[in-house]
């Protein structure tokens, strides 16, 4: 596996360590986020050795998230060292989301030894409970370890974050480390025999005589694409092209070359049809379920009517939320696409895909360019493909997924469990992994939640954030409880109105900032960030006047669809 020896003047501690990252590294994983502390002092040691590219962090759980966005962009397992105690647990919001989304976050946490576990010893806690909901744990005790208990324990690692039939995911690695933590022992192990990293078997499409049931272009049909499903989507949009199936994308779904008949604008249309002509007899979900209401108001209408609902998966796990599927398989999505699309001729354009049109002409003609769902949708069909546009939850992913358009550019989210926890340090890391421009629009509440991590984490070249700010946020004026709690109750305990000068936050942190009065700004922005810059745009709106233009929105998008309809 390693074409060297290892040696370190530091002990038993830290060379066993060593030989763990290399392991880990040799395998696959290519990058490490390490969070100070005095247990794993070992741990960083030896880390420091491997000569990997390595981040510091100061706070657990921006790192974590930071991590996190570096996995999901670049699909490698990424590790994330910190110390014992409440330490070690400070990373489990993003181990929840890693876990949702299927992620490969190792987390490996510093842990006193098993002898003081359980008598009250200092810094003492159970840190292996705490993640058996999300992440699978391999521990193991430094003190007497043999040279190949180590090798093996990166292998299971890697073979748990990478394998299949549960597809990547986090894991914990829990290291009993005892005292002296190091020493001036000179420790050396000979190479060790080659590893090589367990392979992921690709999956096979939907059987043939299952495909041609779903895949029948005699039945009307939808196909709906969840987030970041990968490569399938490219599959999907061919698929569309040739049945004359309505794809209804999920904003991170991604771009596939214009093929087919994507429903960008699901949400506004969804809400106001009601033809029965538009009511699907199969529905095929690839990935996960779009986070709409109205979608899944017609989904349980075409239950009702006797259709079917096949949800397609290629990771373990139960997903069915909405509890209307009529069959669940895990198959290859872009192979299963790519066998249907092959037996079919070619149909006739889907109504749906007519309304779609119509809304996106009538969108591009109305919605004004300074309000923050224009400046989304500006921003999204102004970056290029390879470059990323990060969004973060409540209401900026929601104007991406009702007003967005078609953009070319890769689009992340943390939807999985995620609020607006970490938005910032995963936006970091993604940019990071990247290695080309990246932009972050975000709210004002979710960029002060996570404020901490522009200062504590290195900011990645050829980035850029544009930040939203109505103090507080206009997604709990529009949730359904918002209807019958009391504007001022509501206004307290929900949407929590800030008083924080956002631009004098940033300039004292050192970060460059530019006003946002225009989408000229967003343009300015992104420049930016393509010349390997980075710096936060600060666009300022009426929390009020913004859910007036979104009333509008939807009023107007609802009228176009219901004229076509009685046409």
């Amino acid at each position: 596996m390693f074409d060297r020896s290892i040696s370190t003047p530091f002990g038993q501690n830290v060379a066993l360590a060593r030989l763990l990252f290399d392991t880990l590294f040799e395998l696959g994983c290519d990058r490490a986020v390490l969070c100070p502390g005095s247990r794993s002092t070992p741990l960083a040691l030896a880390v420091a050795e491997t000569g990997v590219e390595l981040t510091i962090g100061l706070d657990e759980r921006a790192a974590a998230f930071y991590a996190l966005g570096l996995a999901k962009r670049s699909g490698n397992p990424v590790v994330l060292v910190t110390t014992s105690g409440t330490a070690a647990i400070e990373a489990l919001p993003a181990v929840a989301e890693a876990s949702a989304a299927g992620v490969p976050l190792l987390v490996m946490t510093a842990d006193r030894p098993l002898s003081l576990q359980g008598v009250g010893a200092a810094q003492t806690l159970d840190q292996v409970s705490p993640y058996a909901a999300f992440a699978p744990t391999v521990r193991l005790e430094l003190a007497g370890a043999m040279p190949k208990d180590v090798v093996q324990a990166g292998l299971r690692v890697v073979a748990l974050a990478t394998g299949l039939p549960t597809g990547l995911q986090p894991v914990q690695i829990n290291l009993h480390i005892a005292e002296p933590l190091v020493s001036e022992e000179v420790v050396e192990f000979p190479p060790a025999s080659r590893l090589r990293r367990p392979p992921r078997p690709e999956l096979a499409p939907l059987p043939t005589s299952e495909s041609a049931v779903w895949f029948d272009p005699s039945r009307r049909g939808w196909l709906v694409a969840g987030g970041e499903i990968g490569p399938g989507i490219a599959g999907l949009g061919r698929l569309s092209d040739t049945l004359g199936w309505p794809l209804i994308a999920d904003s991170r779904a991604g771009g596939w070359g214009g093929e087919g008949y994507p429903i960008r604008h699901y949400d506004a249309i969804l809400a106001a049809a009601s033809s029965p002509a538009l009511l699907p007899e199969v529905v095929v979900v690839a990935g996960e379920v779009p986070a709409s209401r109205p979608l899944g108001s017609w989904l349980q209408r075409c239950r009702e009517a006797g259709g079917e609902i096949l949800h397609l998966v290629e990771r373990g796990g139960y997903r069915d939320p909405l509890a209307l599927s009529t069959q669940f398989a895990f198959a290859a999505i872009g192979a299963t696409a790519a066998a249907a699309a092959a037996r079919r001729a070619r149909c006739l354009e889907p109504a749906l895909f007519a309304i779609e049109r119509e809304v996106d002409a009538w969108l591009e003609s109305e919605l004004a360019s300074f309000s923050e769902p224009g400046l989304v949708r500006h921003l999204h069909r102004s970056l290029r493909a390879g470059e990323v546009l990060f969004a973060s939850s409540s209401m900026p992913i929601r104007y991406l997924d009702n007003f967005g358009g078609h953009g070319a550019a890769r689009v992340l989210a943390n939807r999985g469990v995620n609020g607006i926890d970490g938005v910032v340090a995963s936006f970091l890391g993604a940019a990071e992994a990247n290695r080309a421009p990246s932009v972050l629009v975000t709210g004002d509440l979710a960029l002060l939640y996570d404020l901490l991590a522009l200062r504590q984490l290195p900011l990645p070249e050829g980035a850029a954030i544009l930040v939203l700010d109505n103090r507080g946020g206009v997604i709990f004026d529009r949730v359904p409880p918002a209807a019958v709690i009391p504007g001022p109750v509501n206004e307290r305990l929900f949407v929590t109105p800030h008083q924080s000068d956002i631009p004098a936050l940033l300039a004292a942190a050192g970060i460059g900032q530019i006003p946002v009065t225009s989408t000229a700004s967003v343009d300015q922005l992104i420049e930016i960030a393509r010349g390997g810059g980075f710096a936060v745009g600060v666009a300022a709106f009426d929390r009020e006047a913004t859910g007036i233009e979104l009333d509008r929105l939807y009023s107007g998008a609802a009228q176009v669809v219901r004229r076509l309809e009685a046409l």
